[in-house]
């Protein structure tokens, strides 16, 4: 174990927070402790991972590796579950710092569910109900009951959370940060504390920026006395941005199929009625949405048992168990499709189809992609590029073909219809972040240097950071880097050497695998 760097490291997560509403709010005076910290500290924007939604976002955030290492790209799995804390297999900053001595308190963060044993405690962020074991080590939640009960009144029923949505947000708040103060003012070398409120806030005020304006008032209340009683560096983040919801949603696989790349099964007249009242299907209340969809993975499912005798099965075209299942799936000629989509952010193509080089045909869709243009010769594509250009990882094969992301003003639907633009479905929610990839990021402290503006940052840039702040190597398969111009030139932290060293914890669970795989054998 090496020498102990005397270090104290705080990250305040603000989720959704955006230098959108921020900063204009902080240079007008009405945000006066963004403001100090923004002339007294370093900012800029931190970029999300692709899709930029808070799972995957803050995995990556807390194990600096990029989703194709992680194996999450959503809140579900490829079998439609949801992802939990179990589900991350690489190790988190608080596991790294733990194994030098260092004591972590992670409070409220999401995508912590259930929680993990740590050098340290933990209360985990969005868990099933007040109920559930939230906290580690368990007897904790003595200390802090109450800390989900917001979530008890939202699982009921979802009416009563929008309609009295900023008063829940400021409770939640402040409820919060009542029972976490006794941890984020105790003897612990890195804290990280995430405030989930103000995405909720967002996603339902959108529209109303005097409320959203009260909110983040509560925010610097409790930011002002955080700050007041501690003495390290303190980093405030988030996991992507925010916007307002779309009005307009891409039909993409009905532009993939007016591109000749999806077929449709049946007759012209039972295509065109599949175009017309598939979209209807997004109207649907999301608990019958989800019972059609699991009636339609059963149809899928036992007709591909039916089909497994089948000469030389088109297994590529068919829906792999790696990916989720598609309703989608039951309409398509998978015999005769090269590409289609079954996420907001990517497109499949069907390899066994292809009758040129798949490189050339996925090039093709690239560029068409980049040249597709609203009626008013806007951009609807701001990015389109090969999975292992924005990835990289042993899970790349569950990553479409090819990534994209749409501009603000265009949301995608994984539907088909006849029109390549219909009005985006009518919900609650005012505000989105599904194509809005920047965050924020803010230093501050005795190690930080003052009044600069850092440009652009990526999210798994600050697990390295705070490792080489505390003096420990960076394992050499994360992908974020150090951001070493955040530290004052004259800083020991600064003038220090990056160093980089193999990951013990691979090493480690290749071993455990083998020994997995040697104890199976001799069971057979």
């Amino acid at each position: 174990m090496a020498p102990k760097v005397k270090k104290k490291v705080l990250i305040i997560g603000l989720d959704g927070a955006t230098w959108d509403l921020l900063k204009p709010w902080a240079e007008a005076g009405e945000l006066p402790l963004f403001k100090k910290l923004m002339e007294k500290g370093t900012y800029g924007i931190l970029k999300s991972t692709v899709p930029c939604r808070t799972c995957p976002a803050i995995p990556a955030l807390y194990t600096g590796k990029n989703p194709g290492k992680l194996g999450v790209f959503d809140f579900t799995k490829a079998d439609g579950s949801l992802v939990t804390f179990n589900d991350i297999k690489e190790p988190a900053i608080w596991d790294i710092l733990g194994e030098q001595g260092y004591k972590s308190a992670i409070i409220a963060l999401r995508t912590t569910y259930p929680p993990k044993r740590l050098n340290g405690i933990m209360i985990s962020g969005r868990c099933p109900s007040e109920e559930s074991p939230y906290t580690y080590p368990r007897e904790l939640k003595e200390r802090v009951k109450g800390f989900h009960s917001a979530a008890e009144e939202f699982n009921k029923s979802k009416a009563p959370f929008i309609k009295n949505v900023f008063n829940f947000v400021i409770e939640d708040i402040q409820r919060k940060y009542s029972l976490s103060r006794q941890f984020l003012f105790a003897d612990y070398d890195f804290t990280m504390y995430w405030i989930g409120a103000t995405d909720f806030a967002q996603h339902f005020l959108w529209h109303q920026k005097d409320k959203l304006l009260e909110v983040y008032h509560e925010v610097e209340k409790m930011l002002a006395e955080i700050i007041a009683n501690f003495s390290g560096d303190l980093f405030i983040v988030s996991d992507h941005g925010f916007g307002t919801a779309p009005a307009t949603s891409l039909y993409i696989n009905t532009w993939l199929k007016n591109e000749g790349y999806l077929k449709l099964k049946g007759s012209r007249i039972q295509q065109w009625l599949v175009c017309q009242f598939t979209p209807s299907v997004n109207q649907l209340p999301e608990r019958l949405q989800t019972l059609l969809l699991n009636a339609a993975r059963r149809i899928f499912l036992r007709e591909k048992r039916g089909k497994a005798n089948a000469t030389e099965p088109n297994k590529e075209a068919q829906a792999s168990p790696l990916r989720p299942f598609s309703p989608l799936l039951l309409l398509l000629d998978l015999k005769t499709t090269i590409a289609y989509s079954d996420r907001f952010w990517g497109v499949w193509i069907c390899n066994r189809n292809l009758e040129r080089n798949y490189e050339a045909v996925r090039e093709e869709i690239i560029e068409r992609l980049k040249d597709l243009r609203d009626s008013k010769g806007k951009k609807i594509i701001v990015d389109a590029m090969k999975r292992e250009e924005a990835f990289n990882g042993k899970y790349l094969d569950q990553i479409p073909d090819i990534v994209f992301l749409t501009s603000k003003e265009i949301s995608v639907s994984r539907w088909i219809s006849n029109s390549l633009f219909r009005k985006s479905k009518k919900t609650d929610l005012k505000g989105a972040h599904d194509t809005t990839r920047d965050g924020i990021l803010l230093a501050y402290g005795p190690d930080i240097k003052e009044g600069v503006k850092l440009g652009e940052a990526d999210i798994t840039d600050i697990v390295p950071t705070i490792l080489h702040l505390f003096g420990l190597p960076v394992p050499e398969d994360m992908d974020g880097k150090v951001l070493k111009d955040i530290f004052k030139e004259e800083s020991e932290i600064a003038q220090r050497p990056i160093v980089y060293q193999k990951p013990k914890w691979a090493e480690e669970r290749r071993i455990r695998e083998r020994i997995s795989k040697l104890k199976l054998r001799e069971m057979v």
